[in-house]
Order: structure tokens, then sequence, then C-alpha cells
């Protein structure tokens, strides 16, 4: 969205529909009607010029930014004070969606348009991952999981700002994201660039369960940094008989020893690897499973602080897969 002046303006118009123009913006987001408020308000003191300034968008409904969130419950004057007591009690677990990676890996749409152009995806969808991945996944669905984590590995070194030279290249052809993410020292080097991270500032909570649906392993050396000792675990993903004992994780989650709990898979474990879901059917044999198996495929004590805590769920929107399986 671009407002441009069509001829010479008063400078007390210019500082009124300024001010209008900034203030509206930040209450309700909407850069048109920001605008058209800014106009009234310099029509309402009788100045010259309001309709010099014009108005340039591309965007489809107005939404220059976003609108912040409000507290559907009537206790918004309790509602981060308890937030903020149960993290400091260690009885809140974060969730981890694909927006936390912005600015660290790209984003689900690039991949899934790379995916759809290597894989002459045929439908108008082409930055659907999930759409385009199911597309894949028909096909070859280990060759999909391959190709998304070897996208993500590749595009690590741009989103660093390093530029490995052909010997590192070569070196790094086969290492996997996690492999990568180790080598390239990526807690010390993403800490320069972004001072603020938010695996880190996440990591620095000291909680003892994390969960995401992120397939890399940011959060675990953010973690590591930290001086904790973080246990990397998954879905227990076999079929087991029934009688089977139920899965307790030892030691217990703690501030120093937490668990991060990736609920839709991740690299470095074949098991994992093989069962990284992607695809529409993968959410749907998902969903499935941990509403039928629920205490087979995640520990007992991992379900226990489920339970107990609050849940904080980040880089998430609401018709994104993974929020609605969750």
């Amino acid at each position: 969205a671009v407002i441009a002046m069509q001829d010479q303006i008063e400078v007390r118009t210019s500082q009124l529909f300024s001010q209008t123009f900034y203030r509206q913006l930040l209450d309700h987001g909407l850069v048109d009607l920001a605008c058209n408020e800014a106009r009234s308000a310099v029509l309402s003191a009788q100045l010259p010029g309001a309709a010099i300034p014009v108005l340039f968008m591309r965007l489809r409904n107005g939404w220059l930014l976003g609108q912040s969130g409000a507290i559907s419950s009537d206790r918004a004057e309790t509602f981060w004070p308890f937030l903020l007591e149960n993290i400091n009690r260690g009885q809140c677990t974060p969730f981890l969606g694909p927006q936390v990676l912005t600015g660290l890996l790209p984003d689900r749409a690039a991949i899934a348009a790379k995916l759809a152009e290597k894989y002459s995806y045929p439908l108008a969808d082409r930055e659907d991952l999930v759409r385009v991945a199911q597309y894949i996944a028909l096909s070859d669905p280990a060759l999909l999981r391959k190709e998304y984590l070897r996208l993500l590995q590749r595009n690590l070194f741009a989103y660093l700002g390093v530029k490995p030279s052909e010997e590192e290249k070569r070196q790094f052809r086969e290492a996997t994201l996690s492999e990568t993410v180790r080598a390239l020292d990526w807690s010390e080097r993403v800490l320069l660039l972004h001072e603020d991270e938010i695996h880190h500032v996440l990591g620095a909570l000291e909680l003892p369960l994390y969960v995401t649906t992120n397939a890399d392993n940011f959060l675990l050396a953010a973690l590591q940094a930290r001086g904790a000792q973080p246990r990397r675990i998954g879905p227990r993903w076999i079929q087991l008989q029934a009688g089977t004992p139920q899965w307790v994780l030892l030691p217990e989650p703690s501030a120093e020893a937490p668990v991060v709990f990736h609920l839709n898979g991740f690299d470095e474990d074949a098991e994992q690897q093989e069962h990284l879901v992607l695809s529409e059917d993968d959410y749907m044999a998902h969903l499935v499973r941990l509403t039928r198996d629920q205490e087979q495929l995640l520990p007992a004590n991992v379900l226990r602080l489920l339970a107990e805590n609050s849940f904080l769920f980040l880089g998430y929107q609401l018709d994104d897969w993974e929020f609605r399986l969750i």
C-alpha cells in the first residue's frame, strides 16, 4: 500500500493527515479506512488539500496490519497474571507452529511452490503445502519427506547469511537439517541476527515440556545453549500389541532435563522421518491414531503434563492443519 501526494500540500494539512492516518491505522489496521478518516479530519478542520493524498493498494481486504487478539472470556483482567504465574511455576506448555520459523527458514508457501514446480503439480493452489504434498505422496511418500527436509537444509545457509565454499557444499550435501544446524553453530549465529529469537526466549522460560509440529531442531539447540540437557522425541508410531506397558519417560521432564516433543515427526530418526506429517492423508491418519491410540503414542508423563498445564500456541493460524489436529 502506497500513499502519494498528487500535488504540493500545506504543512498543516500534511501534519493533521499523517497524525490521524497513523493513529487510526494502529487502532484497526485497515489502510483504506485510515486514509479516509485522515481525509475526513482535514475536511472537518477546514484545511485545504483533503483530496491531494491518494492511496494505491494491492491488499485484498485493506488490512495492512494484523488485528490484535481478544480475550474471549469474562476474565480479561486476570488472564495475563494467571498465564505468567503458570509459566513461573513451570505449568505451561508452549506449542510451536510453522510461523515461528519466519526469518529462520522459508515459509510453507515457498516450499510448496518449489515442490510444485519440480514435480509438475497441475493445480492452481501451488502454495498450499498440504495439497502439493498429497500430490507427490501418491507416487512416493518417502521421496516427499526427503525433498522437504532437503529444501529446509539447503535454505538454512541463506537465512543465516552463510555462503558455503565448494568444499563445504560437498561436505553438507548429504547432511541432515539437524546436522547442519549443529555444524553451523546455529544458536550463536542466529542470536547475532535476532537478539530476541523466539526459540531462545522460550528456552529461557525453563519449562519441562515443549511441543512442536515443526521438524527442525532449533528449540533443542536453544535449550542446549542454556545449559539444559533436553531430549528430543516424537510419538511411538509402531503399532503395539494389547497389554504393552504404558510408555513413561525417565527421568521425569524438568527444567534441567526438558522434553521437546515433535508431534508430527522430525529428521535424524528413521521412524520419526518415515512418519513426518505433510500430506492430507498423513494428517488424517495421524488424527485417527491420536484419537484412538493416544496412550500408546504419547508417554504417560507427557499426557499428564498436557492435562495439568496451560497451553501457549505460537506460530499458528486457526485454519492450519496442525492447529486443527491439535
